[in-house]
């Protein structure tokens, strides 16, 4: 899409840096600190959108040039969004992709093959990380015949600022979970590295997995993305933490366990994926390249929307121009709720 990677960019950054120029004010119940603005990133999918897709399978998911040597090529399908009453996309189509009349023995061989690897990984050095066998997996789901998308992943502070999305095509495996992080880390490395996942024991060990190998860890000085990934700690939101059983979960991934992280809000996520849900019906019918921009558009006035900043008296581009030579607050023009015309549904967010 035309000019879309440079708008994302920009959002992403944007918004990364909006504690810098206009902190949120928390509510009552995060103590009314203004330190606790960005102070975690929350990841979570969202299920509920599921956009229409081609049914060509065999198609690798597309992952930047140095994730190339890193991760073994993950089959996720055509991303693309076919005609009405076809099931092949356009560009499938002048490929000559012929469809299989039935590929329910091809979905459960990549059934058992994720189930596969996302068994415990066998270690000959044992502790308590190798040894983790949480009850939590996230990989089987969705992985079927449907010719829908699974959902997006939201990546947003602990403020309830969105920061990052993707789009989940058949389940949410940990590689696009990782991706999806290095991809943050690489356009906005001055984010915390506070992380929280529900499924954060289980991303934290495949993460550590991944970079054992030296090859790959040398590669982290080359990478901001990549170099993150050793910096970051990983904890499990409190939602989701009941429902773990590891003894290595609640001991080393519990928020309450730091005492500077209690006051941190663990479930934005949640409450943005409440608001999305009523956009549910109207992106599960638009093609990939109308979905990623009203998905964009939606998530900036959201954001605008949350914040009290009015997207009409702010430019983007000047504020992120004006922040790598030590952005000055008092520069900011006041919100003007007035001129600010969100739709309904934004309002009151």
């Amino acid at each position: 899409m035309v000019n879309y990677d440079r708008f994302y960019k920009n959002f992403m950054e944007f918004w990364s840096l909006h504690s810098t120029f206009h902190p949120c004010k928390l509510s009552a119940q995060d103590s009314n600190n203004e330190d606790l603005c960005s102070a975690a990133i929350i990841c979570d999918g969202h299920m509920k959108i599921r956009r229409r897709l081609c049914a060509n399978t065999n198609v690798p998911l597309s992952v930047p040039a140095h994730f190339i040597d890193i991760f073994k090529p993950l089959i996720v399908g055509c991303s693309h969004t076919p005609c009405m009453n076809e099931a092949l996309c356009s560009q499938c189509k002048n490929n000559n992709v012929i469809l299989q009349k039935s590929t329910s023995r091809a979905a459960n061989k990549r059934r058992e093959v994720i189930n596969q690897r996302s068994k415990p990984l066998e270690s000959n050095h044992k502790n308590e990380m190798a040894e983790l066998t949480c009850n939590v997996h996230k990989e089987d789901i969705m992985i079927d015949d449907s010719i829908r998308a699974c959902g997006i992943l939201v990546l947003a502070t602990n403020c309830q600022v969105i920061v990052g999305f993707e789009e989940i095509l058949r389940s949410e495996s940990r590689k696009q979970i990782i991706q999806a992080i290095s991809n943050l880390y690489t356009i906005a490395p001055m984010l915390t590295r506070i992380f929280i996942y529900d499924s954060g024991c289980l991303l934290a060990k495949s993460v550590r997995a991944t970079l054992a190998n030296e090859s790959v860890s040398n590669k982290c000085n080359t990478y901001p993305g990549i170099k993150a990934l050793t910096e970051i700690r990983f904890f499990v939101d409190r939602f989701h933490l009941s429902n773990h059983r590891d003894k290595y979960c609640h001991t080393h991934l519990n928020l309450d366990s730091d005492d500077t992280l209690k006051d941190i809000n663990s479930s934005s996520c949640e409450q943005i994926n409440s608001w999305i849900k009523s956009y549910s019906h109207m992106l599960s019918n638009m093609n990939e390249y109308r979905f990623a921009a009203v998905l964009l558009v939606l998530f900036h006035l959201r954001n605008c929307s949350h914040t009290k900043l009015s997207n009409r008296l702010v430019d983007v581009k000047k504020t992120l121009l004006q922040n790598t030579n030590a952005f000055d607050a008092s520069t900011l023009p006041a919100p003007n709720p007035k001129v600010l015309q969100l739709p309904k549904k934004l309002r009151n967010t």
